[in-house]
């Protein structure tokens, strides 16, 4: 069952892969499933689209559910290519993985190193819960205390959208 739409969260676009929404200069991705090209394509787009909008004050934050994989090999450069072109334009990414399984804490040391291998074009983060994510995040892009409690019902929302077929 749907829970009931945020104010201010609108829903981008659903599939068996991803969930994409923005709310609040924040562009939110709740991955389901293994990304595809087509599917960094289409989050790329939304995030230039974002950027221009919001220069220097906006996010980009995901959360990848457990059932995700990571992209394979040939899929790893396309899924960070974005962040370069933007630069600053985009104040920060977060990145959520829910749970608190091995598994869980497995993908987040990964992403966490990952961070600090790659270079820095905003400043990146990995978080075990959604709503440490949003209260980092409202740092860089200058929105009120309100941000933790509405991304974190915008997220809720995303992660309840029933799953349609690409």
């Amino acid at each position: 069952m749907t829970a009931e739409l945020p104010a201010g969260l609108a829903v981008l676009e659903t599939n068996t892969i991803y969930t994409m929404g923005e709310c609040e200069q924040c562009l939110l991705v709740v991955w389901r499933l293994q990304p595809t090209k087509a599917a960094f394509d289409r989050r790329d787009a939304a995030l230039v689209d974002l950027a221009a909008r919001f220069p220097e004050r906006c996010a980009y934050l995901e959360v990848i559910e457990s059932e995700s994989k990571p992209p394979p090999g040939d899929l790893r450069k396309a899924a960070v290519d974005v962040f370069p072109r933007l630069g600053k334009n985009l104040a920060c990414v977060g990145a959520c993985i829910d749970g608190t399984q091995v598994r869980s804490a497995f993908v987040r040391a990964i992403l966490a190193g990952m961070t600090f291998l790659m270079p820095r074009f905003q400043p990146a983060k990995v978080f075990k819960r959604v709503g440490d994510m949003a209260e980092w995040a409202r740092g860089f892009v200058g929105k009120d205390a309100e941000l933790e409690k509405k991304v974190g019902a915008a997220f809720a929302y995303l992660r309840s959208v029933p799953v349609h077929s690409s």
